[in-house]
């Protein structure tokens, strides 16, 4: 008699690696021809398309009237800028023929706001403010006058919750 052979069970093997990650982005490169200032501060990406020459010159357009139309480049500096830069009276406005010319005009925006109130409770009063259709104005005649019919009960219980407590008013009083 002979002895059976054993049964080997068979070897599952590993299960193969995962994939390799995805190659790294393109590094993004600055054109050369763009008519940004030198030296200004890093702005936001805007994805537009610039139309070619060819497609606006010799035509009737916006783009190719003389000298009408100026771009403040300091302001778009300052609009769209992601680092706060230096910010000065004299203002480079350029035309769109590339002609530069320097203003020295304060943007009248650009004045510091000063908030008495935190930023959870100046958001909640802005959103509460921005449900009415009246001016700020005579939001605060109607309530001095205790005209309440146009607001009903609920928005000025919700007002109710919004006014300061009475610390809060001694630190506005001082």
């Amino acid at each position: 008699m002979t002895e059976p052979n054993p049964v080997v069970p068979a070897v599952v093997p590993p299960p193969p690696p995962p994939p390799l990650p995805p190659p790294p982005p393109p590094p993004v490169l600055v054109n050369s021809t763009s008519r940004s200032a030198p030296g200004s501060g890093r702005l936001r990406s805007v994805f537009w398309e610039r139309i070619p020459q060819e497609r606006v010159k010799g035509r009737r357009s916006v783009w190719t009237k003389s000298d009408e139309y100026l771009i403040d480049f300091t302001s778009l500096d300052e609009l769209f800028g992601q680092q706060q830069g230096n910010k000065g009276k004299e203002s480079r406005v350029k035309s769109l023929h590339g002609q530069e010319k320097h203003t020295n005009t304060l943007r009248k925006n650009t004045l510091d706001k000063i908030s008495i109130l935190e930023g959870n409770r100046k958001l909640k009063v802005g959103i509460f403010l921005h449900h009415f259709k009246s001016t700020l104005g005579e939001i605060i005649n109607d309530i001095r006058e205790g005209r309440g019919q146009n607001y009903g009960s609920e928005k000025l219980n919700e007002l109710f919750k919004l006014l300061p407590d009475p610390d809060e008013v001694f630190v506005f009083v001082l």
